[in-house]
């Protein structure tokens, strides 16, 4: 069963300048991004899609499948998963459809292979039509949203829950809520197909992958970078 890596990388970005050339730790995103991808045993090919000659360059190095990404899919408001359903239409004009898809991203340098497997594994067999990574919110909870009103007060955003109850005081009594992390993505070719970018294309049965907080970390601007560069460096990543 051919499952593909999606591996899209943009050379600008407003956030960190050549961000997916950047060497964290010695290694760009985009080469982190692509031996991830190759040690997850049951990934058999991965596609680099970018408008960078040098991101195409690096993907070449690595005996990847190579893509000229379009302008029109290269802006700072193109949907990622858009693109992924892009590479899926290019990988099929030389090769049979893949059984499932694996969206990584670049800026979660840090996500694990055993945690891509395990995806993987939901979505081909145990029949969830996705496998997507989640992180755990702690300090940012849905329950203490604001919303700041055009005189300065602020009200709740959770409005169906009295979320100001001394119940929920303690963050440890907060219930436990995830949202993506922004790093992994698997579908399978069902639903990736029959995506129409109204949704997230998550299809009728996703499954949620739980990560750690460091495979969690997603860069989007310098600050973001120094952490990750931290986390690299104390870790040996």
């Amino acid at each position: 069963m051919a499952v593909l890596a999606s591996i899209s990388a943009r050379y600008g970005s407003k956030g960190v300048p050549r961000k997916n050339l950047r060497l964290l730790a010695g290694k760009t995103l985009v080469q982190r991004a692509i031996e991830i991808a190759k040690a997850t045993p049951s990934i058999t090919d991965i596609l680099i899609s970018s408008d960078s000659d040098e991101i195409l360059s690096l993907g070449n190095k690595y005996s990847c499948i190579v893509d000229k990404r379009p302008q029109i899919l290269a802006n700072d408001s193109t949907s990622l998963h858009m693109v992924t359903k892009y590479n899926l239409e290019v990988f099929q004009k030389s090769f049979d459809r893949p059984t499932c898809i694996v969206q990584l991203s670049p800026t979660c340098p840090f996500l694990l292979a055993s945690t891509i497997e395990t995806g993987i594994h939901k979505v081909l067999h145990e029949s969830f039509s996705s496998s997507i990574s989640l992180s755990r919110i702690e300090h940012s909870h849905p329950y203490r949203a604001r919303l700041i009103n055009s005189d300065g007060t602020f009200t709740n955003f959770v409005t169906s829950v009295d979320v100001e109850s001394s119940q929920f005081h303690s963050r440890q009594d907060l219930p436990e809520m995830w949202c993506t992390s922004g790093g992994l993505y698997i579908r399978d070719y069902e639903t990736l197909n029959s995506f129409d970018g109204e949704s997230f294309g998550f299809g009728s049965k996703p499954f949620g992958l739980k990560v750690s907080d460091i495979e969690s970390i997603n860069i989007d601007n310098l600050t973001d970078w120094d952490f990750a560069e931290f986390i690299a460096l104390k870790n040996g990543l």
